[in-house]
């Protein structure tokens, strides 16, 4: 069974949407801490992956010995804190402009505003996005890097098992990014792809169309989140219309 496939397996146990008091707590404490809009969607999809790599391989090795994760898109801190929360104890390396400029996602007439202008809150801030992850006990083999993600991808010597995708939800920044993971050779043989906000909320997101060009089979949590294996980027081929096909989940 593939990364993915396994992913979805756990995500489908009827565990996936029940959560303890502890957690409850715990998540509470992320929401009061820091700025951002991750929901129970996110808990469960990164519990699971933290799950996957606890569980054990069929030679005996532990699945999370070694690994790596790349976030792209990092805003307050909030995804690795939840990550951190659910179990994940892989080095995981955040990318961020860190600035209060605009993305490619914004609507035309929001692209000379500030972040507090246009009602999406503080602006992302390096300083304070590693005060939050330290608050929350999610600093230790975490590096925060200021970049521009294109720059930080066209550079990284490195391979990670799970790279995910949060930063500007435009169709071509979604694409941009895909074909630079693909044609980079970002992500392990074993690796697992993924990213937020694939149900294009905003009239100028794409996150949708971008991700089912490229990907002849990803899974859905609750229209949310996607996923797919390393192997089904490294083959991906850019198409359209009738051969799109989705592995869809509900939660």
């Amino acid at each position: 069974m593939t990364s993915a496939a396994r992913l979805n397996q756990l995500l489908a146990k009827p565990a996936c949407s029940t959560f303890t008091t502890t957690e409850n707590e715990a998540f509470g404490r992320i929401r009061a801490t820091m700025h951002g809009w991750s929901d129970w969607r996110h808990w469960a999809f990164f519990r699971a992956l933290a799950q996957f790599w606890e569980s054990a391989l069929p030679d005996g090795r532990p699945t999370s010995s070694a690994r790596a994760a790349l976030v792209l898109g990092v805003y307050q801190g909030m995804d690795i804190a939840i990550m951190r929360a659910t179990g994940c104890k892989a080095y995981i390396i955040g990318v961020d402009k860190f600035s209060d400029t605009p993305c490619g996602d914004w609507p035309p007439e929001n692209r000379e505003h500030s972040w507090q202008t246009v009602g999406l809150g503080p602006a992302p801030n390096l300083a304070v996005a590693t005060e939050n992850l330290r608050n929350v006990g999610a600093l230790t083999h975490t590096l925060l890097e200021e970049s521009d993600d294109s720059v930080f991808l066209a550079r990284c010597p490195l391979k990670f098992d799970f790279i995910y995708l949060d930063t500007a939800h435009d169709r071509a920044t979604v694409e941009r990014q895909l074909r630079q993971i693909r044609d980079l050779n970002l992500l392990t043989e074993d690796g697992v792809l993924a990213g937020d906000d694939y149900d294009n909320l905003e009239p100028t997101w794409g996150v949708r169309d971008a991700v089912a060009t490229f990907l002849r089979e990803h899974y859905l949590l609750a229209h949310r989140i996607w996923w797919c294996d390393a192997a089904v980027l490294r083959n991906s081929v850019e198409r359209t219309g009738s051969e799109k096909l989705v592995a869809d989940f509900h939660s």
